[in-house]
């Protein structure tokens, strides 16, 4: 049983089941806050929306405007000494039952609607994912501004494509909203394209201001973030392949404040590179952290972190051994990582010590890239990482699924000596897949993603979890 549900779960790039909110906050359809957008996102076609008066991009760029990519070098090898204590002594475990229904909000249905990232904002939150298309497309990227509350500010669909969807948003420095995600032509099976996707968003009814697309190869590309400079330059890391079986690379797409692009940064890492996360460091530059490996027959994937400055030039590379997880072996978000002061990070994935038994690994390193603290939890069951948040104190907070039978959210709160301090479980539906978590103002968490209990049924899902590893009906 488990086995199916793992390989379920790796083919749940789309799917779901449906969730119902029995208390007295009943489920908001996604399009009844507001009109849909309903433009084809052409390439190059800014939405009647754009505000910038400069010509719109050809979404493919010219040779001559790519840098060459990364320096050639061979990447710092480092591979950690075998992890003498897992779960620390003395580490408190507390579990929280199913509780009233306030405790979780859900969103969308019936159809297929799911949430992959939030952005608080400062009178409550926004959220991107994918929803049920009515176009004739298969699916449509999905934003949705909720208030103080929990209740529905705006909802918009965006796209006509086969397939789109968001993976990341933020808050633009000026208030505008930003999301970054993936707008796919053909469903890959029959030589179908994906390009990444960046728009920019009024927060006050949610319309575009302009939507751009970019593929800087023939075939696939996704946006798995966004960020924005203190110079107001927008930059997107997107993973790209190019053909079926050609490399697959990252790229950091450079865009002005009104989508005008900039030039694109390739990066060769390997045979097949893949990012995962990516955070903003001091000095402007980037940190990404993903995997890489020669084959897709390998059962094992070479874990990374690469460390860009504001010129986007490789400072330095490091690998940390293998963790032999599937891409999508737990949904879109395999991993994440957070700065720490003066510039160290922390990162989380998930290890995997045979294909019934997977942990939570939390690795800490300096500014150089160097470990500090490399810690694997719950080394029984199956455990996966999605996300990882940096509490008000410093400590951090990783989320992630639980399988065992069912599909349940699980959040383990981890001190500055890397011991488990306590971990917070949920199980509302046969399947609750947290995606994304962020603090709020009094020092909680949201946390946002899917749940369903039948599928191909789903809906957004949005819990919140305090500071001491509870859940409150509070808003």
């Amino acid at each position: 049983m488990r086995a199916l549900l793992a390989l379920m779960i790796a083919a749940s790039g789309c799917g779901g089941g449906a969730a119902d909110d029995a208390g007295a906050d009943a489920a908001v359809g996604p399009r009844d806050a507001g009109r849909p957008d309903t433009g084809v996102l052409d390439a190059g076609v800014p939405d009647a929306a754009a505000a910038d008066a400069g010509p719109a991009d050809a979404g493919v760029l010219d040779a001559g405007q790519r840098d060459a990519g990364v320096d050639a070098g061979a990447p710092d090898a480092f591979v950690p000494a075998p992890i003498a204590e897992r779960d620390g002594p003395g580490a408190a475990v507390a579990s929280s039952p199913v509780s009233p229904a306030c405790l979780e909000r859900t969103y969308g249905g019936p159809g297929y609607e799911q949430f992959q990232d939030l952005a608080v904002l400062a009178d409550g939150a926004l959220l991107g994912g994918t929803t049920t298309a009515t176009l004739g497309s298969y699916l449509d990227a999905w934003l949705i501004r909720l208030d103080a509350t929990g209740d529905v500010v705006w909802s918009r669909a965006i796209g006509a494509a086969y397939r789109d969807g968001f993976q990341a948003v933020r808050v633009a420095s000026d208030g505008d909203l930003l999301a970054a995600g993936f707008s796919q032509v053909g469903d890959g099976r029959d030589g179908g394209q994906s390009a990444a996707l960046l728009v920019r968003i009024a927060p006050s009814t949610g319309l575009l201001r302009w939507s751009r697309r970019l593929m800087p190869r023939d075939a696939f590309a996704r946006a798995v973030d966004v960020l924005e400079t203190a110079s107001g330059e927008l930059r997107v890391v997107v993973n790209e392949t190019e053909g079926p079986s050609g490399s697959w690379d990252v790229a950091v797409w450079r865009a002005t404040a009104e989508g005008t692009t900039l030039g694109v940064r390739e990066i060769d890492l390997g045979a097949i590179d893949e990012v995962c996360a990516a955070t903003e460091m001091s000095d402007g530059g980037l940190l990404l952290v993903g995997r890489s490996f020669d084959t897709f027959v390998d059962d094992e994937d070479t874990f990374f972190a690469l460390r860009l400055d504001a010129d986007l030039r490789e400072v330095w590379r490091r690998t940390y051994g293998t963790n032999g997880i599937g891409w999508s072996a737990a949904g879109e978000r395999p991993c994440g990582v957070v700065r720490l002061d003066g510039d160290a990070a922390a990162i989380a994935t998930t290890d995997r010590t045979d294909p019934f038994a997977q942990s939570r690994r939390v690795l800490v390193i300096a500014a150089d890239g160097s470990p500090i603290r490399d810690r694997v939890h719950h080394v029984a069951g199956d455990h996966r990482v999605q996300s990882i948040a940096r509490a008000a104190d410093g400590q951090l907070v990783v989320i992630g699924p639980r399988i065992d039978g069912s599909l349940d959210f699980e959040a383990d709160r981890v001190d500055d000596a890397g011991d488990v301090r306590w971990t917070a479980s949920y199980g509302g539906a046969d399947w609750d897949l947290p995606r994304s978590l962020e603090r709020v103002a009094d020092g909680s968490f949201l946390v946002a993603g899917e749940t369903y209990s039948l599928r191909p049924d789903s809906q957004g899902w949005v819990l919140r979890l305090t500071d001491a590893g509870a859940f409150t009906c509070a808003w």
